[in-house]
């Protein structure tokens, strides 16, 4: 049974801090809840203390996950090798204001794996892509990718941030359908009609 709930994967790139704030934003017209999902790669230095969900007032941060059995909790290494770069991902996540049902939390695993695994039951899936191409994602494979191609639920793979402003039509054409509250999550009108 899929739950009003949006999965977004979350790492420090630009691309995932995009589709953060673009879930947040579609969170919010529908009012479904937002869980962020960082995955450390397994074999990977991480230092990763696992901590136990805590409100903060807004949202909530901790090691686990919304499917049952979809973590051990108990790969998630002590250190402080990846502190600080989980540190700025609980500060980008925080920069959206989260609702106070929304919740980051932090995995150890394949990054794909563990984002499908974690938006079975969501209604959506929201990756960034790095766009990576050629050598390297032969070499490391793709997130995006193997979500795309491995998800139960439909996925919005978000490549680049957010523009400040809607692409003008181009010359010759007129926009037909105004500006909206999608454009913030679009970026652009929707479509483009030529003048008569």
């Amino acid at each position: 049974m899929r739950e009003n709930l949006v999965v977004v994967g979350l790492d420090d790139s630009p691309s995932a801090r995009a589709a953060l704030e673009w879930a947040a934003d579609y969170a919010r017209m529908t009012d479904y809840r937002v869980v962020a999902v960082h995955v450390t790669p397994a074999g990977r230095p991480h230092g990763y203390a696992a901590r136990r969900p805590e409100s903060t007032g807004a949202g909530s941060i901790g090691a686990g996950s919304i499917g049952a059995g979809s973590i051990d909790a108990g790969s998630i290494g002590a250190g402080s090798t990846g502190e600080g770069r989980f540190r700025r991902i609980e500060r980008m996540f925080d920069s959206v204001a989260p609702e106070h049902d929304w919740q980051l939390i932090r995995l150890t695993g394949r990054p794909g794996e563990a984002l499908v695994r974690e938006a079975e039951r969501a209604v959506l899936l929201v990756i960034g892509s790095q766009g990576h191409t050629g050598l390297n994602r032969l070499l490391e494979g793709s997130v995006s990718q193997y979500c795309l191609r491995h998800s139960k639920v439909p996925v919005l793979s978000y490549s680049g941030p957010v523009s400040p402003a809607p692409v003008p039509a181009p010359n010759g054409h007129r926009t037909f359908l105004e500006p909206t509250a999608l454009d913030r999550i679009t970026a652009r009108p929707a479509a483009y009609q030529r003048s008569s």
